[in-house]
């Protein structure tokens, strides 16, 4: 995984896109991970007699695929410091869920390196069915150079700990659902 620094983001870059073709599988293996076993996110038969074509795929389904597509980009010493989605859209199993975004702002505020992106999942058809944001803090080059020879600001992720979490613990996840 190739790590992005503060210096080499800039306005209009292209986060790369996430393909995720949802199948019954998937949504029975996720809803066991999540403890969520609503019988519209696993029974088909269930979901017919609600008057839905197919099992539903749960809206902290897409929250989990933005996750793992920003943080696959923004790389081990990034840190995601907000994620917020809303699901607009309905999609079921069958449906191909592609997780897209770019980056919309880049500044710098209390000793941190931050980057906002406007993220978003389309569906098969190239629908967006889900709206989102996110904000990342991403290392600074010259930080890492000095990783290994003086004290770093509370922005740096460059130091010999590789084990830090790469979500840190103050992310805020809002998922609305609309029918």
């Amino acid at each position: 995984m190739e790590q992005f620094f503060f210096e080499e983001v800039e306005v209009g870059t292209e986060i790369p896109s996430v393909v995720r073709k949802v199948n019954l599988l998937n949504l029975i293996k996720y809803a066991a991970a999540t403890w969520n076993l609503f019988l519209l996110h696993i029974d088909k038969e269930f979901a017919n007699k609600q008057g839905f074509k197919d099992v539903n795929i749960p809206a902290s389904y897409f929250g989990a695929s933005l996750a793992k597509m920003i943080t696959d980009w923004m790389g081990n010493r990034g840190r995601l410091k907000k994620l917020s989605y809303r699901v607009t859209i309905m999609c079921f199993a069958g449906d191909t869920l592609i997780c897209k975004g770019k980056v919309i702002k880049k500044y710098r505020e209390a000793g941190y390196n931050l980057v906002d992106c406007d993220i978003w999942v389309e569906n098969q058809d190239g629908v967006k069915v889900a709206p989102a944001s996110a904000t990342v803090s991403l290392p600074a080059r010259e930080e890492c150079k000095r990783a290994n020879t003086s004290v770093l600001s509370k922005n740096s992720f460059c130091g010999p700990s590789s084990h830090q979490p790469r979500i840190v613990r103050q992310v805020k996840v809002v998922g609305n659902v609309k029918f």
